[in-house]
């Protein structure tokens, strides 16, 4: 397992709900574009790429309430081996229990990190 780091989350360009391989800063503004108001993904891709970790950033059109979207990007890491096995799975704004139990369940099989905003985790423990 290298250090990838997989990212759901919305950006201002790029495919929508497929994974898009990212390796430097000029790539994610280059695939990406700029921030959107209120995500945390690109930011996260940031500090990501600038601690040389790679991303994998699967697209969504509206973070934290698309479950179908997370979902199918979850069901395809499962299928997916040897350097593309993400160290890390972040899913800024999402507190849905279905889509973190599905991420929680990757985490353990692939021995990876799940990563959550404390404002996330707090309605994930309280609901």
């Amino acid at each position: 397992m290298k250090n990838l780091i997989s990212i759901f989350g919305v950006a201002e360009h790029g495919s929508l709900y497929e994974h898009i391989s990212v390796k430097c800063l000029n790539d994610l503004l280059l695939t990406l574009g700029q921030p959107q108001d209120g995500s945390l993904a690109i930011e996260i891709a940031i500090q990501s790429l600038l601690y040389e970790r790679e991303v994998l950033f699967y697209r969504v059109q509206e973070e934290g309430y698309e479950s179908d979207a997370y979902l199918k990007g979850l069901y395809s890491l499962k299928n997916k081996s040897g350097s593309l096995l993400p160290s890390a799975i972040a899913l800024p704004g999402v507190s849905s229990q279905e889509i973190i139990d599905e991420a929680v369940m990757i985490c353990k099989k692939q021995s990876s990190f799940l990563i959550m905003n404390q404002k996330d985790l707090y309605d994930f423990l309280t609901r």
